[in-house]
């Protein structure tokens, strides 16, 4: 196994992003350790060896508000909860890079007041919180894309080689994915409280444009499970 070049796959939507030739640039450092291709795939990276695989979500800073406004991690966040091997999400700058992009107290962007933005920052704290606890963690990468993509790609080696391990999505269905979202909720406590009888049940609301019947219905019905 040791002898054996590491798969790695890139989303084709990586494709010139910057990301893409920070990761090419690695490669061909050790081009005998790899070997790459971009294709349709879940999350942005995927690696390989093996039975053993891991994937990442690649960030940077910006993208990550807008997709955390957007609910476009937390469905991610639960997709990788159908993961058996660890799945990690790599934000490319530090977190005060991230709080950096908040936009300041003004009409223009929206925010009314001081209380209003820290409550934002408040969410990405506990969504972080959410993420670690449901074994989806947030990593932040600083140094550059260079160096971030370096790391991420000895971290991924490290673990598919055997040397080190990482946490694995642990959501067994929608509702322990959910429970697991509050704080101080861990798989265990979720399981204890859905055997007691907890629920989170889908909330009625207006029609969305874009959401159709059949979505409806899938959400209605992965509650049911």
């Amino acid at each position: 196994m040791t002898d054996s070049p590491v798969s790695v796959t890139m989303s084709v939507n990586e494709k010139g992003s910057g990301r893409d030739l920070a990761l090419l640039k690695e490669i061909d450092r050790h081009p005998e350790r790899w070997q790459f291709s971009f294709a349709d795939i879940d999350l942005d990276l995927f690696f390989q060896l093996g039975e053993r695989e891991i994937r990442w979500e690649l960030k940077m800073p910006a993208d990550l508000l807008a997709s955390f406004q957007t609910g476009h991690l937390a469905a991610q966040r639960m997709q990788a909860a159908n993961y058996d091997h660890p799945a990690m999400i790599a934000v490319l700058g530090g977190s005060m890079n991230v709080l950096e992009r908040i936009p300041k107290v003004t009409k223009q962007s929206g925010w009314l007041n001081p209380k209003e933005r820290a409550g934002f920052e408040a969410a990405i704290e506990r969504w972080e919180a959410a993420c670690f606890a449901s074994g989806f963690p947030v990593h932040y990468f600083s140094g550059g894309l260079d160096n971030s993509m370096r790391r991420i790609c000895r971290w991924s080696r490290n673990y598919l080689m055997g040397e080190i391990e990482l946490p694995r999505p642990k959501a067994e269905s929608f509702q322990q994915y959910c429970m697991m979202g509050f704080p101080g909720v861990g798989s265990m406590k979720a399981d204890d409280l859905i055997a007691g009888g907890w629920r989170l049940e889908l909330i009625e609301g207006e029609p969305v444009k874009g959401v159709g019947a059949k979505t409806i219905s899938r959400m209605r019905e992965s509650i049911r499970r």
